[in-house]
């Protein structure tokens, strides 16, 4: 066997690699972040200068300089962190503010004491390894009861954090979703029913079931109607695409003869584009006649067929519009049919552009059947994909697999940097390659299951994510790489206690958890900032892929959608991973702070002035919180197994006492917010006359709590502590210490929805009516995107021999819309180039407030 002091000593040097391979990338990232960043808007200022995003929703831009930007960011306050963007971006920069400083608490609260311990203990340890659990002896331990109540304080302190954060989270989503930029909107007044009963599937009964509804949309199976839109949408993309590139030939062949000759199209290209009708094996036709032909076809039968929107067969899904929020609310929560599994489940808050449609058609009894394959398919992924991961499990443990199996010694042959980059970044690598497919297949399992939009999926594929990350990174990597360490004493038959040797080897697995920290922290930093893949299209590949006014219009405007049910489970996982060592390997603490501390500081900027909010209405945030449970239970338990193992029973009793208690806190919190997560309360929502403070026909504060039942409370007196007590209510300066404490100890006094409308949430953002929808737009809203769907436009650019201008003539007769504004191609003296505007293109429209 090798000595367990050169295990150790490659472990620090694993880190130590890490540390410098990492650290590299991103300070390389940085640099180049820190040198294009105020060179290339486009790219890291996209929504202050994309012609998609309302003047009255653009962030504010940050201060110039090569560091003052980085002070402006980090200042920012929670009030326009909120504003610029919306609740889901919001609460996942609290998730991780909120770790970070969780994290930090812990150097000064459990290194002193913890660390002082084990490294003074005389259990044999090296290096990091003596500053773990394992390093405690049998004579010594006695020590095991300061990590017992240490657990309590430190585990106790996050049972408190999560009580917050749930109480901050239902007073700031409900403030948010009963303001009056929210609480009219059509979304918040519209309630999807699934599973509704034949008999029940029409408007009049339906519009009788509820009082104050305004419409009523059955769902049709437009199935044909879909399939034509679809099939004439792609043929008028491959026309786009035909007639762009004869234009760019046609030009280039012009500017190669000198700018002179014929003013003919047709004698500059003398082949025009084909494709064929079917995959490789169909019949080539010219893209343009063949559009000419086809699409006049196409638009008839589709005409025809929108019109017919009440002879399509009802489907067993209904959107119902109210008169107002409190109503739709009211009807979202009520019991509706007495048969079981009928007309529920019920949903509010669904705009109709992120709806997906294709599981309006699916009856009671095959969601339910969909919906256990699903949860059958999904534990199977879970279940089998162990195998390639504790494959990677037994990679990190090198020197063991070298010890069981001679053979394997060559590698102890490499190079030190090139032997720490395979023991210590080769299976993370590995481990995330096998992470990249899991969201698509989780994704298609949640359309399966019945998600009624895209909110939905991203919800459903959040908890399955997380349970598959924490099998399989945690659970199945640590027993891989603990079994690792006992194996060659098993396969030997060494006499040596397995359990303690288990005691010893189960917290040094944090040092393989130290080194994917870090490469969590620093490498998605650098290349998050520097926006590495959007840098590569934009300046090594856009020639080659932006070729017509469509694609390189999009890449200057448009904005990237953040998929939270992949971007919260990983940085849960890693916040429970930081909650399961914090008392047995406390060092890992460290590392959390700063993967958690970067992490904020990367979403924070990219979710401002990068990505584009989402409508998930804050949900993600409170199953987050909840999954840290998960954690908490886990470090318990790992704690009361490591004292069963050295045969201590009075540390076993009184970890099992925090393990009662913090069951017991996560009953009593599941009672108290569960009924709050998702739906808005009555007290909030049944005042639907009376203007909230911030709007144009505010009451002054004694109108508005009295209408509202509620004690008043000034604007002076409503300090909140967001900002670790930095904060106030009328922004002046920081209150004392005392002051922030009593407001941290006790939130249910501050942490109020009519509190946080006066400071958090009075913004214009919030305070301000959205422009209503017309009453044909109402009409309509909820109907399937297929009945108001008039073809895409074939944009052209507009060239100075008029070429385009005359392709566009030659669509237009066929009664294909095309059209040249807004996009031209320049000529310069060697080559031309295409030119976009940002607005007034007739590819984009203002979306609808819905």
């Amino acid at each position: 066997m090798a000595d367990d002091s050169q295990v150790e000593t490659s472990s620090g040097a694993a880190i130590v690699t890490a540390i410098i391979f990492n650290g590299a990338i991103a300070l390389a990232c940085m640099a180049v972040f820190l040198y294009l960043r105020p060179r290339n808007r486009r790219i890291y200022d996209k929504r202050i200068v994309s012609s998609q995003v309302p003047e009255n929703r653009k962030p504010r831009a940050l201060q110039k300089g090569v560091f003052a930007w980085f002070t402006d960011l980090v200042t920012r306050p929670d009030k326009e962190i909120l504003a610029e963007t919306g609740l889901d971006g919001y609460f996942f920069l609290r998730y991780l503010r909120m770790m970070f400083f969780y994290a930090l608490a812990g150097l000064p609260l459990l290194w002193p004491v913890l660390m002082s311990l084990t490294a003074t203990s005389h259990g044999g340890l090296t290096g990091l390894n003596k500053l773990q659990f394992g390093n405690i002896s049998p004579s010594q331990r006695n020590r095991y009861y300061a990590h017992v109540f240490f657990s309590w304080l430190y585990f106790g302190l996050l049972i408190f954090m999560i009580y917050r954060e749930l109480l901050l989270y239902t007073a700031v989503r409900a403030a948010a979703l009963t303001c009056p930029a929210y609480r009219t909107r059509i979304s918040s007044r519209t309630i999807f029913i699934a599973s509704v009963p034949k008999h029940q599937l029409n408007e009049a009964y339906l519009a009788q079931l509820f009082p104050g509804v305004e419409h009523v949309f059955v769902g049709r199976d437009v199935k044909d109607l879909e399939d034509l839109v679809k099939q004439r949408s792609k043929l008028l993309g491959k026309v786009e695409g035909a007639a762009n590139k004869v234009l760019k030939k046609a030009i280039k062949a012009r500017m190669k003869a000198g700018g002179a000759g014929s003013d003919n199209l047709d004698d500059y290209v003398k082949k025009w584009p084909t494709h064929r009708l079917k995959f490789l094996i169909g019949e080539k036709v010219e893209t343009l006649e063949y559009a000419k032909k086809e699409i006049p076809e196409l638009n008839s039968k589709i005409t025809s067929s929108q019109k017919s929107v009440d002879s399509k067969e009802p489907l067993s899904a209904a959107f119902i519009t109210f008169q107002t929020q409190s109503q739709a609310e009211a009807a979202s929560q009520v019991l509706s049919s007495s048969e079981p599994l009928r007309m529920t489940p019920k949903f509010i808050g669904l705009t109709p552009d992120e709806v997906y449609w294709p599981n309006l058609r699916v009856p009671w009894w095959k969601r339910m059947l969909q919906a256990t394959g699903a949860a059958w398919s999904a534990t199977c992924l879970i279940v089998f994909w162990a195998i390639p991961v504790a494959f990677v499990g037994f990679i990190s443990q090198i020197d063991q697999l070298i010890a069981l199996f001679p053979w394997m010694s060559f590698l102890k042959k490499l190079p030190s940097v090139l032997y720490g980059l395979v023991s210590s970044l080769l299976p993370i690598i590995l481990l995330a390659v096998l992470m990249m497919l899991l969201p698509i297949i989780i994704r298609m399992l949640a359309k399966r299951a019945g998600a009624p939009s895209n909110t939905h999926v991203e919800y459903y594929t959040q908890k399955v994510y997380f349970i598959f990350q924490l099998v399989q990174v945690f659970f199945v990597t640590t027993v891989a790489s603990s079994a690792m360490a006992v194996l060659p004493v098993l396969v030997h038959g060494d006499s040596v206690d397995v359990l303690e040797m288990l005691q010893n080897k189960v917290p040094a697995a944090s040092n393989f958890y130290i080194s994917y920290f870090l490469l969590q922290a620093l490498v998605p930093f650098g290349m998050g900032m520097l926006q590495i893949v959007a840098v590569l299209l934009y300046y090594a590949f856009s020639k080659f892929l932006d070729g017509t006014p469509r694609k390189k219009w999009n890449r200057q405007n448009g904005l990237s959608s953040v998929g939270w049910g992949t971007e919260f489970p990983p940085y849960t996982l890693l916040a429970c991973i930081t909650i399961i060592y914090s008392i047995i390997a406390p060092f890992l603490l460290l590392f959390a702070a700063l993967l958690f501390g970067l992490a904020y500081v990367l979403y924070l900027h990219n979710l401002t002035f990068i990505s584009k909010p989402s409508n998930g209405r804050g949900i993600f945030y409170a199953r987050a919180i909840k999954q840290l449970f998960a954690g908490l239970y886990t470090a318990e338990l790992c704690l009361v197994a490591l004292f069963v193992f050295s045969k201590r029973w009075a540390p076993v009793v009184l970890e099992a006492v925090m393990v009662l208690v913090t069951i017991y806190a996560q009953m009593k919190l599941g009672e108290a917010f569960n009924p709050m997560l998702l739906n808005l309360p009555r007290t909030l929502t049944y005042v639907e006359d009376v203007p909230l403070l911030g709007s144009d026909e505010a009451l002054d504060d004694d109108d508005l709590n009295h209408a509202k039942g509620h004690k008043r409370v000034s604007s002076e007196d409503a300090l909140i502590d967001l900002e670790a007590g930095t904060s106030t209510a009328n922004g002046s300066e920081s209150r004392s210490f005392k002051d922030r404490i009593c407001n941290f100890l006790m939130p249910h006094k501050t942490l109020t929805p009519h509190v946080l409308r006066q400071t958090l949430l009075s913004d214009p953002v919030w305070t301000t009516r959205p422009t209503p929808l017309t009453a044909e737009e109402e009409r309509v809203a909820y109907l399937n995107p297929a009945f108001g769907d008039d073809g895409d436009v074939v944009w052209l650019p507009s060239d100075p021999y008029g070429w385009a201008e005359q392709l566009a003539a030659q669509l237009q007769a066929a009664g294909i819309k095309a059209h040249t504004d807004g996009a031209r191609v320049d000529l310069g003296e060697k080559k031309a180039a295409l030119e976009v505007g940002d607005a007034n293109v007739p590819i984009y429209s203002p979306e609808a407030d819905y």
